[in-house]
């Protein structure tokens, strides 16, 4: 019954574009070239390579970032649109790589910078000083740690025994880390410091995420929300009618998304009240909340990313051969 519901949504008069056939060339015009624009992680078949993308919010694509084997996150670096980037390398090497708005490189954070091998499943970056945290773990070796704006690392904590999830709070540069394997969420100082754990006995934490205005972090347990404040404290506990997989917040009202099981997104504002459900129609794997109260959903399953209001009504969506994994949505200021 969903997919039916989906596919009636999809198909509907909304805005329908295809990413995948053949646009303009960004080098044709320099008109929003700096502009808005959404960057997209397409991860394509084991036989080809994995690619992240940009596109304009009419769907057209505007830059194209060298290929690699597997690109694992993307994620606004400032206010000026840089990303910094989570990628496997065609030479079978892990990095991260910062890019201008335009796709320029900036810097290349690699092995020998670490000292150490590591795989950045999760970026959160400080959009104040340009910083940005990582989770990395592979096999019984998991690392928290924080890069600097021009490169270098600032942070190596090796605490964690499976760090899937960070959380950045820009104001004071700490973050929030989700720790599946201990079922703990924690919170570091700027310098990596743990500050405390926080638990919720009998559940696993799946997701959080900060609230970039005052600090309070919303975590997912199973089916449970919690919202902490900066010093730990509940604010609030509510239990829900799915598993939480994942959450956005808004940048500035303190609402937010979540995805409820696989195929829903639910909206709430910053007390807990229920607003609305948007069905996909498939698995989700990423959301982002803008300024401009644009909800943007990424359905890894039927290759897809849509735009939904805030009202919940679906305004557009961007079609791929391959499945998206991760988006990050610039909307330049004027």
């Amino acid at each position: 019954m969903r997919v039916f519901l989906f596919s009636v949504i999809l198909f509907s008069s909304l805005v329908i574009v295809s990413c995948e056939s053949p646009v303009p060339s960004s080098n044709d015009s320099t008109e929003g070239k700096e502009g808005s624009g959404v960057w997209a992680c397409l991860n394509q078949d084991l036989t080809d390579n994995a690619v992240i993308k940009k596109m304009g919010f009419d769907g057209k694509e505007m830059e194209s970032l060298p290929r690699c084997q597997k690109a694992l996150d993307v994620a606004l670096a400032d206010g000026t649109g840089a990303v910094w980037t989570s990628q496997l390398g065609i030479d079978g090497y892990y990095r991260i790589i910062k890019y201008t708005d335009s796709g320029e490189e900036l810097l290349c954070f690699e092995q020998q910078d670490a000292g150490f091998l590591f795989q950045a499943h999760n970026l959160a970056p400080n959009l104040i000083d340009g910083s940005c945290w990582f989770t990395s773990f592979i096999g019984a070796e998991s690392h928290v740690c924080r890069i600097g704006p021009g490169g270098g690392l600032l942070v190596d904590n090796t605490e964690f025994d499976l760090p899937v999830e960070v959380s950045a709070w820009a104001t004071d540069g700490s973050c929030w880390v989700l720790d599946k394997a201990a079922l703990l969420v924690s919170r570091l100082d700027v310098d990596g410091n743990r500050m405390f754990d926080r638990s919720l006995d009998g559940h696993i934490p799946r997701c959080l995420t900060v609230d970039p205005v005052d600090g309070d972090c919303w975590v997912g347990y199973d089916n449970i929300i919690v919202k902490y404040s900066p010093l730990g404290e509940v604010l609030l506990e509510q239990v829900l009618e799915y598993q939480i997989n994942r959450i956005a917040v808004h940048p500035t009202n303190h609402s937010i998304c979540i995805q409820s099981g696989f195929d829903l997104v639910d909206k709430y504002d910053g007390l807990g009240d229920f607003g609305w459900r948007f069905y996909t129609g498939g698995t989700v794997s990423d959301i982002q909340m803008t300024v401009n109260d644009g909800i943007w959903v990424v359905n890894s399953e039927l290759h897809g990313i849509y735009k939904v209001s805030d009202a919940g009504v679906q305004e557009a969506a961007f079609s791929f051969a391959f499945s998206p994994s991760a988006l990050a949505v610039y909307e330049k200021s004027e």
